[in-house]
């Protein structure tokens, strides 16, 4: 691997500054100062997540390109804040009309210049209160939740108890009625629903905020 020939700003890190529920953008320069002809491109550990513009080209002699990444809206996570990275690869061109492409094909390793930048990420104030207010609300939907749970248990308890007195007073006796009686059963039914609820919001939210 060949020590980079061209000059690059920033050369170690790219600063994107929130709010990040929209488009950011950043400029990196690339430079050519030598007097031979170097084509570039360059590479993101999440493509998904930048536009870069343009992603490849070819420098003559001292002249330089502005490449415009733009992280698009919403592509922050604040858990891959440490793992997006640009690498910027670099190649002498011969003066003749070559394919790039095909040039970039068959490059060996040792005609190869890389560069690595890493992305740092700036939230706002606005980010941090929001994110603060969003935790707040999910706390207390959970405390919710669970209060919920723990009241139709206490229910389900207090029915299981009168339904085992009512069979001690009634032992022996067998009757029938057309009148519906919510049975332990249904209560049943009502607290796995809630459960179930509760065990899916509660891992959607940690998977999503933790």
């Amino acid at each position: 691997m060949s020590k980079q020939v061209l000059q690059i700003n920033p050369l170690y890190e790219l600063k994107f500054v929130g709010p990040f529920d929209k488009e950011v953008s950043r400029f990196l320069k690339l430079t050519n100062p030598t007097d031979k002809r170097v084509a570039y491109k360059i590479k993101t550990t999440a493509p998904k997540k930048y536009c870069v513009r343009p992603n490849s080209g070819l420098l003559e002699p001292s002249a330089t390109d502005e490449i415009l990444i733009s992280l698009q809206p919403n592509a922050y996570d604040p858990n891959d804040k440490n793992k997006h990275k640009f690498m910027i690869q670099s190649m002498y061109v011969p003066d003749k009309e070559v394919d790039v492409g095909v040039l970039w094909k068959e490059a060996q390793p040792d005609q190869l210049m890389d560069t690595k930048i890493k992305c740092v990420f700036e939230s706002t104030e606005t980010d941090r209160t929001f994110a603060s207010t969003n935790s707040l609300n999910i706390t207390e939907e959970i405390n919710k939740l669970r209060e919920e749970s723990s009241r139709l248990r206490q229910e389900n308890l207090l029915l299981k108890e009168d339904m085992l007195r009512l069979k001690q007073q009634t032992a022996g006796v067998q009757f029938t009625t057309g009148k519906y009686e919510p049975t332990v059963q249904s209560y049943n039914s009502k607290l796995y629903i809630v459960l179930a609820l509760l065990m899916g919001v509660v891992g959607y939210l940690l998977s999503s905020y933790i």
